[in-house]
């Protein structure tokens, strides 16, 4: 990270410093159920697929040394009407997962044997659906990813359930065996002999305008999967290439990542917190709101497009947990980021607290029940057993019997329906006294009086 920032800026762009609508849109991507769609909408065509014989043609190896950036809708379009056109076409993207909830992709780059796009996607956002969307879907034009996360991010920010798409790291492998799963770095070497630099993974790809080498470092990630597969078709080491791999891939829907669970960030708090787990996880009241706390984080976090991992560490959860402020001055001093934040927030937060510390009061209805002195034809069966089971509690008498012990006297009361039973002897405190008076004349300590004695219950 420090490298990438020497390199192309310190300066990092701010969530609040987008598009309102472009993070209107992202909000809506976040609150998505994407577990709905259980297959893919193209699933029979995908299976079926069988590519065409043109695209495994061995062409020289295109140049491709400049390339076209695309920001307004007019080029969006005659880029669409070029795409359409083609038959084999090579994509990457650039995408930021730093200060976003999900991550969201920023540059569709897309190269052809002509031509090498680079499309803004953070200000055509809105035409990108309705202008490419037909250009993905099209099972007669080949995509060419370099890895197929590309394909689920795609399908994730913009609904592109692409078809026709190859795998080049499948492809790779066929060709050498003993590669398997080689980035691009490593294929261009080994194809292309070309040094790759990846310095540019770690930038900043929010920022307008781009820094040239970032420029230059998005157009050459398109280019050199388009350049590796024609070299793999010039050395022509398979005749019949196979890619079944690449149609599993394909069909695979993107699944969101799943938050971390409560306890094991339980468990992050306290070791930051460098307390003694075995006894802090006995207070159950901390994990209760510790959990909320939680749920309320990863609301907070889909609204405001914002990262887990940024916002609101575990270390800062323990010491809401622990302290458990309920006013903006208590919460400020003890998270002093939250000053920072809108009023809105703090409000629900504090709200939580109070709400785990004052459960709000639930509302309940009496029930009046009919008087057994007064019977009326209404009275329901349930008010009739509810007052045979007090008029037996009110009738019970307590009774003297003899406990297991044999010659201890002990009473026996009788309380309930179930007619559980305890007994309690008369002369355990006598008892108890004389032991005592003995311990002492033979220079011991007394032994303090126990309250309850379990040996002494019987239940029958």
């Amino acid at each position: 990270m420090k490298a990438a920032e020497l390199r192309f800026g310190t300066q990092r762009i701010r969530t609040q410093d987008l598009d309102p609508h472009f993070l209107e849109m992202r909000r809506l991507i976040n609150q998505t159920n994407f577990s709905q769609i259980s297959l893919h909408p193209y699933h029979q065509e995908i299976i079926a697929w069988k590519h065409r014989q043109e695209i495994v043609l061995p062409l020289p190896v295109p140049t491709l040394e400049n390339f076209v950036w695309i920001d307004s809708e007019d080029q969006l379009r005659e880029t669409a009407k070029i795409l359409s056109r083609e038959f084999i076409i090579a994509v990457d993207t650039e995408s930021h997962t730093v200060d976003s909830y999900l991550g969201f992709i920023c540059l569709i780059q897309i190269a052809t044997y002509e031509f090498n796009f680079i499309i803004d996607v953070l200000k055509l956002y809105k035409s990108i659906y309705e202008l490419l969307g037909p250009v993905f879907e099209n099972p007669s034009i080949v995509k060419l990813f370099c890895d197929t996360g590309d394909v689920r991010e795609l399908q994730r920010d913009f609904a592109f359930y692409s078809q026709a798409v190859i795998n080049l790291q499948e492809v790779y492998a066929q060709v050498y065996p003993s590669k398997n799963k080689a980035g691009l770095k490593e294929m261009a070497e080994v194809l292309l002999h070309v040094q790759v630099d990846k310095s540019g993974q770690l930038a900043d790809w929010r920022k307008r305008p781009l820094h040239p080498d970032l420029l230059k470092y998005a157009g050459n990630d398109s280019k050199l999967v388009l350049q590796c597969w024609y070299e793999l078709l010039q050395r022509n080491k398979i005749k019949d290439f196979s890619f079944e791999g690449s149609k599993k891939e394909t069909l695979a829907l993107y699944c969101p990542p799943k938050t971390p669970q409560t306890y094991l960030l339980w468990l992050e708090s306290l070791r930051q917190l460098r307390s003694d787990v075995s006894v802090i996880f006995r207070i159950t009241d901390q994990f209760e709101l510790f959990d909320k706390i939680c749920c309320w984080k990863v609301k907070t976090c889909k609204e405001l497009d914002t990262s887990l991992r940024r916002f609101l560490s575990p270390f800062d959860m323990g010491f809401i947990t622990r302290a458990k402020p309920v006013t903006d001055e208590g919460l400020i001093s003890i998270i002093p980021k939250a000053t920072y934040w809108e009023n809105k927030m703090r409000k629900e937060l504090i709200q939580v607290i109070k709400d785990h510390i004052d459960p709000p009061k639930i509302e309940i209805i009496p029930v009046v029940l009919q008087s057994r002195s007064n019977p009326t034809s209404e009275v329901d069966e349930c008010q009739d057993e509810f007052w045979e089971i007090v008029e037996e509690v009110r009738n019970e008498q307590p009774q003297v019997g003899t406990s297991k012990y044999g010659d201890k006297n002990c009473t026996i009361i009788r309380v309930g329906k179930n007619r559980r039973t305890f007994v309690k002897r008369k002369c355990r405190q006598k008892n108890h006294r004389a032991r005592n008076t003995k311990r002492v004349e033979r220079g011991m300590c007394p032994l303090p009086f126990r309250k309850k004695n379990r040996s002494s219950v019987k239940r029958f």
